[in-house]
């Protein structure tokens, strides 16, 4: 019997049954597609809709905003602005730092009374449940309240959202008062997968009579290693000569278990403000396992270093890592001794493609 056949004498099996009934969940799931796709559609069309319509609202108001604001700058009353909520309010409040950052002098600090007038309707928001509401908050009192609103600001420092205790940071971090800059680096641990750059560029916004504070936490071997990095780099940033022989003495001391990235930034700062004698210390680094310490210990010795370390950069051009043999090359044509350099590229040791390319493209 062939399997067509024996497929008819099962029991209960309609063949066209089955198709009809297979042609109805396909035409079911095409039914499925098509109403979504509808929806979508739907959807787009009602969020273009409503985002027309915010920005002609908007765009309404900024006709009203800015003959008020041109009106300001030259010291005459603006007048009604029409702010009805904490939405409006943000807006306007960044459209008048766009005009207020083209401005200087006298004009400049009229948009700023401007703002200020507003500080108590934001106060309120800082406890808003919308945490870009509290952020926005932060960063306009923080720019309007003066120091008056410092102590609000400095009770969001703890903020669960870090974007708004990153605000509290930089609005606070210029403060004169000495115990609200100290909240901002205390709030540094909590950052520490947050970028050391970014960091670094709040934090070179405290007043230089606050430096003390961060050489403390630099030198604090409490602290994260992020954090006191952000430290050792704020310092070099700000120019801070003193921090050298915080540096120096870290180094002397910490050579055994000291964070390399730490060690690094460490080193930056001997280089650019170190003297002869501080080279002693580096010599031990050159042989640290790291050789990103490596690189950096050897930067150290190009600007410090005189003719009794030429030999220590000589063996660095024996350096496992290719990244470390070329910060050595270019160590030694800082230093004038090119020539070294030439004669251990034409031996017949190893390694020597590497410094001939080097010397081509210093030739």
């Amino acid at each position: 019997m062939s399997t067509p056949e024996l497929l008819l004498t099962v029991d209960g099996y309609d063949p066209e049954r089955s198709l009809h009934v297979l042609l109805v969940y396909v035409l079911a799931g095409i039914i499925a597609v098509v109403l979504f796709a509808l929806v979508l559609v739907v959807q787009t069309m009602l969020l273009r809709l409503r985002h027309g319509r915010r920005a002609e609202h908007y765009a309404a108001l900024e006709a009203v905003w800015k003959p008020a604001i041109l009106a300001t700058i030259t010291g005459r009353s603006p007048g009604s602005l029409g702010m009805k909520d904490a939405e409006t309010l943000n807006r306007f409040l960044i459209f008048l730092r766009q005009y207020q950052q083209r401005v200087r002098g006298a004009a400049r600090q009229r948009l700023a009374r401007l703002g200020s007038q507003f500080v108590g309707r934001l106060l309120p928001l800082l406890e808003h449940e919308r945490p870009d509401y509290r952020a926005q908050a932060v960063r306009f009192i923080g720019e309007y309240g003066g120091v008056e609103a410092e102590p609000a600001i400095a009770r969001c420092l703890n903020d669960p959202v870090p974007v708004v205790s990153i605000m509290a940071m930089q609005a606070l971090a210029p403060s004169v008062e000495s115990r609200h800059v100290q909240l901002v680096l205390d709030q540094l641990d909590r950052f520490e997968n947050w970028s050391t750059s970014y960091l670094v560029s709040i934090c070179t916004e405290i007043h230089p009579r606050n430096t003390p504070r961060m050489r403390a936490l630099m030198a604090d071997l409490g602290r994260t290693p992020h954090a006191r990095i952000v430290a050792a780099e704020t310092l070099r940033e700000m120019n801070d000569t003193r921090s050298v022989a915080v540096a120096i003495r870290l180094l002397e001391s910490g050579r055994a278990d000291i964070d390399s990235e730490l060690a690094a930034s460490l080193l930056r700062l001997v280089a650019k403000f170190g003297t002869a004698q501080s080279r002693g210390v580096i010599l031990d680094y050159l042989g640290h396992e790291s050789p990103f310490v490596r690189i950096h210990a050897i930067g150290v010795l190009a600007s410090l270093g005189n003719v009794d370390d030429l030999t220590s950069l000589v063996l660095a051009l024996d350096d496992p890592s290719p990244w470390v043999v070329m910060r050595a090359a270019r160590g030694l044509v800082q230093m004038g001794r090119k020539d070294l350099l030439e004669a251990r590229a034409a031996s017949s040791r190893g390694g020597t493609e590497l410094l001939t390319e080097f010397l081509r493209e210093v030739a």
